[in-house]
């Protein structure tokens, strides 16, 4: 393992729209490229993420930006406050603090922020997270693809050498839950054949609940590149029986089959219901000018979510999708528009269909009962 230092030129990523129906980001910053974890199905193994010449150089190098809470400080004066995915706590993280030093800079600009981890050593930073929660928001998710009660726990071993104990992190998750900080379990990806039976997932999840996690946000494993070919090359040595099943789930493409997808989350969607805790991270919205757009555009794009887990039709999840970033970036106040116009109105927005507007108007009268 080695450390290249090295002065960043910019640390904030900006995004268009936020992610909608997932971790509700509209800013990153992280101040390291490369990762000791190194966990066999992770997206950047793939050179075009990771930004190394050669895949191997991902775990064996890490490039630390120092002048990560200095450049964060002077970009994030610069933008809307809304939530930002700050850090990461693998093993550079103990030397250089530059995660804590970014969270800092969150508290003092007042920034909400969300953090997913695979380590526990950002129970160090626990009490500062709680400050910025007090202040703002705060959102801790552990990444964890099976439970260590799953009888075929064991076989974690060949996806995630390098990473702390799944044990460890269920239990960070358990100190965040009793700080009053809302954390929860990111299964993502679940992967086929190895850890999406039903039993595994319903480990995860009552695991989650019983540790006071609030969510469990479920995910496919996608496969491309140079990190598919890894990941195949892990298959064909250590699970030779599954691999045919994996060229024909994939047949090339960079998800499994929809149909297999239906199939796993109406599982999460079983157990999450039995379990009473919720598929999706609640969306924190800024106290503010817009505010009633942003609780509109959450239902939205939850809706397109479910839309894309639950059936094949993408045209109907493209067009939730594409209605609840256009309302999320508007410039003017919805409600003030349902107020003169009613549904009329709401219909006069961009991408907005009649049906997506009456559940508009649903949502807002649905608000409007709840406040009273």
């Amino acid at each position: 393992m080695s450390y290249q230092e090295y002065q960043a030129k910019k640390i904030l990523n900006v995004y268009k729209n936020v992610d909608g129906g997932w971790f509700w980001v509209k800013y990153s910053a992280h101040p390291y490229i490369g990762c000791v974890h190194g966990c066999e199905y992770c997206y950047e193994w793939g050179t075009k993420y990771s930004g190394f010449r050669n895949a191997d150089e991902f775990t064996e190098t890490i490039k630390v930006k120092t002048n990560a809470s200095e450049l964060l400080r002077n970009e994030l004066k610069k933008v809307p406050r809304e939530l930002v995915a700050i850090g990461d706590w693998q093993g550079a993280e103990a030397k250089y603090r530059l995660s804590r030093k970014m969270l800092e800079v969150c508290l003092e600009e007042e920034f909400p922020v969300f953090i997913n981890e695979k380590s526990d050593l950002v129970l160090e930073d626990l009490e500062l997270i709680k400050k910025i929660n007090d202040a703002s928001f705060a959102n801790v998710g552990f990444s964890i693809i099976t439970a260590p009660s799953y009888a075929a726990y064991k076989q974690i071993r060949f996806f995630e050498s390098n990473a702390p104990d799944i044990e460890r992190r269920f239990k960070a998750m358990e100190e965040f839950s009793r700080a009053g900080i809302l954390t929860g379990t990111m299964l993502m990806p679940i992967l086929p054949f190895i850890f999406d039976s039903e039993e595994n997932i319903e480990a995860v999840i009552r695991t989650t609940k019983e540790v006071g996690g609030k969510y469990v946000l479920a995910g496919s494993l996608t496969l491309e590149g140079a990190q598919k070919d890894r990941y195949y090359n892990l298959l064909r040595k250590n699970f030779p029986d599954v691999l045919n099943k994996y060229i024909s789930l994939y047949r090339g493409k960079f998800a499994p089959q929809k149909s297999y997808m239906i199939e796993v989350m109406n599982m999460v969607k079983k157990y999450c219901k039995r379990y009473d805790i919720a598929m999706r991270i609640p969306r924190y919205t800024v106290p503010g000018k817009f505010q009633n757009n942003k609780i509109v555009a959450e239902k939205l794009y939850n809706k397109a979510v479910e839309i894309d887990n639950f059936s094949t039709s993408e045209i109907k999840a493209y067009a939730y999708r594409k209605a609840a970033s256009t309302i999320d970036n508007l410039e003017y106040d919805i409600l003030i528009v349902f107020e003169s116009m009613k549904q009329e109105g709401l219909e006069k927005i961009p991408h907005v269909s009649k049906k997506i507007a009456q559940e508009i108007a649903d949502i807002i009268e649905l608000e409007r009962s709840q406040q009273e």
